[in-house]
C-alpha cells in the first residue's frame, strides 16, 4: 500500500505536467519560423543596461525553482 501511494505521488503529477506541455504545443499558433523564412532581429529597449548588465540578468536565477531538493528528499523520506 505504500509503494502505491509513492506511486500514486509520482505518476499523478508527472501525468497531469506531461499534459499540460502537450496541451500547450498543440494549441500554440505561434509559428517557429516565419512563413517568409526571414528571421527579425531581436529588438533591446533602451533601458540604461551595458553589455555586463544584460548578461547578469539573462544568466541568473529568476527563481524557477518550484521546490528546493533537498525538501524533496525530506519529504519523501518521511512518507
Amino acid at each position: 500500500m505504500k509503494n502505491l501511494k509513492q506511486l500514486t505521488h509520482i505518476l499523478i503529477p508527472t501525468i497531469i505536467g506531461f499534459s499540460a506541455i502537450h496541451v500547450n504545443a498543440a494549441n500554440s499558433n505561434v509559428p517557429v519560423i516565419p512563413a517568409d523564412g526571414v528571421i527579425q532581429p531581436r529588438v533591446e529597449l533602451n533601458q540604461g543596461w551595458n553589455k555586463e548588465k544584460r548578461q547578469l540578468f539573462w544568466f541568473t536565477s529568476q527563481g524557477s525553482r518550484v521546490i528546493p531538493y533537498s525538501l524533496y528528499v525530506l519529504e519523501q523520506a518521511s512518507v
